[in-house]
């Protein structure tokens, strides 16, 4: 595990090279990236087996649409101590709800940019919560 001064992270996306491309250009970033996965299961599995600080976990993964939602309750329950950031493909105020109401620290869509991913990694890693208030409009 990389010195406590840098944030672990697990990205989950339900494309292997988005996920790839994601977790790279973090890496550039100076997170300690630990693990790329596609489905509910291996996010959880990569949680268990290595914590990390932050989970980003797309709503959408290879186990179906949506799936992303039941994985962060997983997360949620088997790994309290991570701080899930739910990754939308579009803005949508009921989905942005659900995600908090899911136990999500922040949530983000594909539009906005990697500085502002990068950006909340380290607000949420250091307790706060994220939103857009667009996101919730």
């Amino acid at each position: 595990m990389a010195a406590r001064n840098s944030i672990s992270i697990v990205v989950s996306d339900a494309s292997a090279m988005i996920c790839q491309l994601i977790g790279d250009g973090l890496r550039r970033a100076h997170f300690d990236v630990t693990d790329c996965v596609t489905t509910a299961d291996a996010l959880l599995a990569s949680v268990k087996e290595q914590p990390v600080d932050v989970a980003l976990i797309s709503a959408n993964l290879q186990d179906g649409r949506m799936a992303g939602f039941s994985a962060l309750q997983r997360v949620r329950e088997q790994a309290p101590v991570v701080r899930p950031i739910v990754m939308l493909d579009e803005r949508d105020p009921e989905l942005v709800i659900s995600a908090f109401r899911g136990g999500a620290k922040a949530v983000l869509t594909r539009s906005q940019s990697f500085s502002t991913l990068c950006k909340c990694i380290r607000s949420v890693s250091e307790g706060q919560v994220s939103a857009s208030p667009a996101d919730l409009e």
